[in-house]
């Protein structure tokens, strides 16, 4: 099906042998695929401003990321604790989801400024 209607290839028991007319039509559509390739180019320095917006991207969503997911880490956290000592986790415990989100968010912003300022950096 992959070769089309027409001679299949075949086998006589040490090589395969590929008819013309199939195998003509897949070399010609690999060379057009490689012809369409173009060079990858370099790309141009950043620029100190492009650095900045770069870095506070990253800052807002690694931030927000953090900030979004604190509540669900804190359960998480909550519960494998308790269950490590053998207790239970009680709902009527008066603990904000959020508790601790101001840290998490800050580390955030600060990791997501580094990494999105280093990355883009070190790949050009």
């Amino acid at each position: 099906a992959l070769l089309g209607p027409g001679p299949i290839p075949r086998w006589d028991g040490e090589r395969h042998y590929f008819p013309q007319v199939a195998f003509g039509r897949i070399e010609e559509a690999s060379r057009s695929m490689r012809a369409a390739l173009a060079p990858v180019r370099k790309p141009l320095q950043l620029t100190s401003g492009q650095l900045v917006r770069l870095g506070a991207a990253g800052a807002v969503a690694n931030a927000a990321t953090r900030a979004a997911l604190n509540p669900l880490e804190l359960s998480k956290t909550r519960a494998q604790a308790a269950a490590a000592a053998g207790d239970s986790i009680h709902d009527d415990d008066d603990v904000s989801p959020f508790l601790g989100v101001e840290a998490t968010a800050a580390c955030g912003a600060a990791l997501g400024t580094s990494t999105f300022g280093v990355y883009e950096t070190l790949q050009r």
